[in-house]
């Protein structure tokens, strides 16, 4: 069995540390991984897209992203939008909701004749009835909770394990001190507790899933 996952945001959100996570949870626990990452020029704002591979045997799947996929993660709505059409029938979407995305396009005319610009939000529309869905407030939650937005993309990480079971929590918690660097180990029990956060979000928040009944692809599914 194989699984192709893709993790999406803008840079600075940690997408690749949270893929990377992935990748080494997978070793860890006897499978096999490929990771691949792409991002824009720009450190902090770009587009960020990660391909994480996980399989029983040897990894048949090439790094490409454009492909049909078992789930996805993503921190952004232009993420959502893009990786939506993508995943398989029975696979996952865990989308972050606290980021809207706005539009500044829409003009109205005053009595005056003054065309104004007003800033509109675009609301997500998760249409597809052959796939799971889980919103969750990953960046509200990491500041309300941990005091610090920077940890929201392990919350919604371990929403993600939680949910889809293509990983274990206690392993990827365990996996920490391979996927972050020397520099950064001092943050493990952040996000440590960032995991757990999002673990015990979708635990608590099982009505919210939609179409739970339609995830056969990963093995979780909602806790019972």
């Amino acid at each position: 069995m194989q699984h192709e996952l893709v993790l999406s945001g803008v840079g600075g959100q940690g997408i690749l540390e949270a893929s990377q996570l992935l990748g080494h949870t997978a070793v860890v626990e006897g499978k096999r991984a490929l990771y691949f990452s792409m991002f824009q020029g720009a450190q902090r704002g770009g587009v960020c897209e990660c391909l994480v591979a996980i399989a029983d045997g040897r990894v048949d799947a090439s790094p490409v992203i454009a492909q049909p996929l078992s789930g996805s993660l993503t921190m952004h709505p232009n993420a959502f939008l893009r990786f939506q059409p993508l995943i398989k029938t029975g696979g996952l979407l865990v989308y972050n909701t606290s980021i809207k995305m706005g539009s500044s396009d829409t003009k109205i005319t005053t009595g005056e004749g003054l065309a104004l610009k007003v800033d509109t939000v675009i609301e997500l529309n998760p249409d597809r009835e052959d796939i799971a869905y889980l919103g969750i407030p990953a960046t509200d939650l990491a500041m309300e909770e941990l005091g610090n937005q920077l940890p929201a993309t392990l919350v919604a990480t371990g929403a993600f394990i939680e949910m889809s079971g293509v990983v274990s929590l206690e392993a990827a918690k365990s996996s920490l001190t391979k996927a972050l660097p020397s520099h950064r180990q001092h943050f493990i029990p952040t996000n440590e507790a960032a995991m757990d956060l999002g673990a015990q979000w979708v635990r608590d928040h099982q009505a919210e899933v939609l179409n739970a009944d339609a995830l056969t692809l990963l093995g979780a599914g909602v806790p019972a």
